[in-house]
């Protein structure tokens, strides 16, 4: 994505870096055999960017911790429109996904559209997180953003009432400077 708050895409030159299946089943491997037992965050600015490269990888976790006893689970980072798509929502809950840092930034869609994050917008946010509650099993951390473009004067309401319908439990608030 080409959010405009993001440094990420710059930073990485505009590519998606990704690992191979085999290295990540590798480094699993290790922290098993090293006898870590316990929370594995795939420390990703969103997860299932690509979802097509997401849903083998999904599948290749699921088979694997399977095979050793489920002795992981999983949080990344990932974007709210993962709602929209129940394969990858199941797959998540299969994979022992357990918590999500979800960028909502913002409820005001236009201040979305103007940031360039459309991702987030053409589906009600609630029905959103209580779908991935609900069918991935996970619970939803997010953040969120003060001073986008074009965003309306009762943002800050609009965020709490936001958090307040979503059950979000956990929450980080940023400003965006120029």
């Amino acid at each position: 994505y080409h959010c405009e708050f993001c440094n990420v895409i710059d930073i990485f030159e505009h590519t998606y870096r990704t690992k191979t299946l085999e290295q990540i089943e590798r480094e699993l491997d290790a922290l098993y055999e090293l006898g870590y037992r316990g929370q594995v965050d795939f420390f990703d600015d969103n997860l299932i960017g690509n979802f097509n490269k997401a849903k083998p990888l999904l599948r290749l976790l699921a088979d694997w911790l399977a095979r050793h006893n489920y002795p992981f689970f999983f949080s990344t980072s990932v974007t709210l429109n993962i709602a929209k798509d129940d394969e990858i929502l199941r797959l998540l809950r299969e994979a022992r996904f357990k918590a999500f840092l979800v960028g909502i930034e913002s409820p005001d869609t236009n201040a979305l559209k103007t940031a360039l994050k459309p991702q987030n917008t053409g589906f009600s946010i609630t029905e959103a997180v209580d779908r991935i509650y609900t069918i991935a099993g996970a619970t939803v951390h997010s953040g969120f953003l003060i001073g986008l473009d074009g965003e309306s004067t009762d943002i800050g309401d609009r965020i709490i009432k936001c958090i307040e319908d979503t059950s979000i439990p956990w929450v980080m608030a940023g400003i965006v400077y120029p």
